[in-house]
């Protein structure tokens, strides 16, 4: 529904709805999509990390100790936490859904855990996205939880106007740079006694399709 320029959807996701907004500017849309509660999955054992890393062309020198985790918020992702080197990720396996598949996760998201930036692929490594919203979810989980995003952007009963219960923690995720194409999303954390209560992604979009259901 919506009127002129805005409108919002309310889409039923793998059990969950998903509300979404756009607003139409001269050239592009732009959107923010409400995620709702993260499900945290499973946290890799050691050789199970092992194994997925060196899947991806990494090591566990990359990854500085943080622990590979799947997160959802609709879609479960293997979210690969790195200090450095994420121009040396790569898929490097032939059955890489299939090991994927062993941990509950559909795909996987290599985050730079100090620079705030991703990458993921297609299954078959063959496809780099330039901007995903389904991983920019359980990427912000991820760092909200192993408290890796900077305090001091957290707002508490200012502009908000939260509760003072609630906290309101926003940062930038990049994404897309190695295929040419660099992009940002926007991502907010909103928490209730720290517990997150909804996460929302929002980025500038352009119209490539038409859909009609029917």
């Amino acid at each position: 529904y919506g009127v002129f320029d805005e409108h919002h959807w309310d889409i039923q996701l793998n059990g969950k709805r998903i509300k979404l907004r756009s607003n139409l500017t001269c050239s592009y849309y732009k959107v923010s999509m409400s995620q709702g509660r993260p499900e945290f999955i499973k946290q890799l054992n050691t050789e199970a990390s092992r194994e997925m890393l060196a899947a991806l062309k990494l090591s566990e020198h990359n990854t500085t100790g943080y622990p590979l985790e799947v997160i959802s918020l609709g879609l479960p992702y293997l979210i690969v936490p790195i200090t450095h080197g994420i121009n040396q990720a790569a898929i490097n396996h032939s059955s890489f859904e299939a090991l994927l598949a062993q941990h509950g996760a559909k795909f996987v998201y290599v985050l730079d855990v100090v620079n705030k930036e991703g990458r993921t692929w297609d299954n078959q490594g063959s496809v780099e996205d330039i901007a995903t919203g389904s991983a920019a979810g359980p990427a912000a989980y991820y760092l909200h939880k192993h408290k890796l995003l900077d305090a001091s952007q957290t707002q508490t009963n200012s502009s908000t106007a939260l509760p003072s219960s609630s906290k309101a923690l926003s940062f930038t995720l990049a994404q897309g740079r190695f295929v040419g194409r660099p992009s940002t999303m926007d991502v907010s954390i909103k928490t209730h006694n720290n517990v997150i209560e909804d996460i929302i992604v929002r980025g500038q979009v352009e119209k490539v399709a038409a859909i009609n259901f029917v």
